[in-house]
């Protein structure tokens, strides 16, 4: 049995939570919302379903011409959905009221939709964050890999682990939710640690970026553990998250929300970050610390570095390449050494370390090395490439194909990275025969022909084809990236 489907509540518990401002229900009929069942709430038009509480977005509510509100109001009485949540300044919030006085539909407005989304899915789903012992791993960069290190130990400890990431939701080893480079959505995140809880995991292993901080979502979250990993200035997107002062001290949330946290001793915001612990231990490469590597050897297809955890000597070789890598092991060494766990898991979790889609080293018959890599973000791809370009001896082949949303541009931009950063650009489609990816992938294109770069486009053949006509035309010493692919 789901123990999902046993949840339900009161639709007078919900106004009761919210901050309501304004509510289509008469005064002397407002005792029937206590006979009202909510048994599901969702945030997403599409997953509309029956007794159930829908909170719509401003944004996707203000696009709505007259006929297309008259269309959702058809959903909501076809989907026999319950009420609907909305924020109080929507521009066509008349035209929505006048139509829900046909039907039998509640419509709650609130100042703060997210805010009235995370109180509403608290209560919903019992306060699941209670039940769990929650690590975080915050920073600029780093903070997937991390968790995925982290994981992986946990595991070999024979620790049930969760594990929620802007790339994947996982349930110990089987992917629940694929992320698309995000965190799940406010009421999808509050459910998963719903499941999480009915399933008897003990530690939940979270990205926690500032977007999630922000928007109040890691406020009520009582943290067992942090991972501060770094702040880099270059990486901030100033306008969404403001200065670097700014997302330091967003982060510093979770921090100071934590009982025990992990350090980089190498990050220029170390002792800012340790003035706001309560107990923690350091990690890094340059500053004494308390886990620091040595003889660390990086290779184009694995990394090797000793690491000494009390009297333990360890030699590690794991498949994750870089520098960057190397302080994700030693974040993720740190937290389970603090955790007391033993240094021969500690050892096997970083060898055995594999992330779908992150960095991931693919074996072939050719020998030839096959980097998969989801990566979508011009300056992390830049980052990627020059950071590969310290390893690689002979040429690197990059494979990519375009996004749909990204602009003229990004593309152009994004050509000129990869034309700067790699000898051969082989440019992509999902569906060769769509005239808007031909577009797009010709704006990458004009950006690869600003360098010396060699950049193709075959309209005939799809990314499969391409690859395999790639890989008979590689040479020795050949690297092959494929970017901006998730499996």
């Amino acid at each position: 049995m789901n123990i999902l489907e046993e949840q339900k509540m009161k639709l007078m518990e919900i106004v009761n939570k919210i901050d309501v401002k304004k509510i289509n229900v008469k005064k002397d009929e407002f005792h029937k919302l206590e006979d009202i069942q909510i048994l599901k709430i969702e945030e997403e038009r599409r997953k509309m379903a029956k007794n159930s509480l829908l909170f719509l977005d401003k944004e996707e509510i203000e696009k709505l011409n007259d006929n297309e509100i008259k269309i959702l109001i058809n959903e909501l009485r076809e989907k026999e959905v319950k009420a609907i949540v909305l924020e109080t300044d929507t521009q066509n919030l008349e035209e929505i009221e006048k139509e829900l006085e046909k039907i039998n539909i509640v419509l709650i407005c609130t100042d703060n939709l997210e805010n009235a989304k995370i109180k509403v899915a608290l209560e919903f789903y019992a306060y699941p964050e209670k039940e769990l012992k929650i690590i975080g791993v915050v920073g600029t960069r780093g903070k997937t890999t991390t968790a995925f290190i982290i994981r992986e130990i946990l595991e070999k400890a024979g620790i049930r682990t969760g594990l929620i990431t802007t790339m994947y939701t996982m349930i110990e080893d089987k992917i629940v939710m694929q992320n698309q480079g995000k965190m799940p959505r406010i009421l999808d995140f509050f459910k998963i640690l719903r499941v999480m809880s009915n399933e008897s995991i003990m530690y939940v292993i979270m990205e926690t970026p500032v977007s999630s901080i922000k928007e109040g979502l890691m406020s009520n979250i009582n943290f067992a553990y942090t991972v501060f990993t770094n702040i880099i200035k270059e990486e901030i997107n100033k306008e969404k998250y403001g200065n670097t002062m700014k997302c330091l001290e967003n982060t510093l949330e979770v921090i100071r929300n934590s009982q025990k946290v992990v350090v980089n001793e190498d990050c220029v915001a170390r002792e800012y970050v340790k003035s706001n612990v309560k107990k923690c231990m350091t990690y890094g490469i340059t500053n004494k610390s308390t886990i620091m590597p040595t003889n660390i050897n990086i290779r184009n297809i694995y990394t090797e570095m000793t690491l000494k955890i009390e009297k333990n000597i360890l030699k590690i070789k794991m498949s994750l390449i870089g520098k960057t890598s190397v302080y994700n092991a030693c974040a993720a060494a740190a937290l389970a050494h603090m955790m007391g766990i033993g240094a021969d898991k500690i050892k096997e979790g970083i060898e055995s370390v594999i992330i779908p889609g992150k960095r991931e080293v693919v074996a072939n018959k050719l020998d030839i090395p096959i980097m998969i890599d989801g990566e979508r973000d011009n300056q992390r791809i830049e980052s990627l490439l020059k950071e590969l370009r310290k390893y690689v001896t002979g040429r690197i082949s990059v494979v990519i194909g375009a996004n749909e949303g990204d602009t003229k541009e990004k593309l152009f931009e994004l050509g000129v990275i990869l034309g700067k950063n790699a000898e051969i650009i082989n440019i992509t489609t999902g569906n060769p025969g769509k005239d808007n990816e031909k577009r797009m992938s010709n704006e990458i294109l004009a950006g690869v022909r600003t360098t010396e770069a060699r950049g193709y486009i075959d309209s005939k053949l799809d990314r499969k084809q391409i690859i395999e006509l790639i890989l008979s035309k590689a040479e020795k010493r050949d690297y092959i990236v494929l970017l901006g692919i998730r499996i």
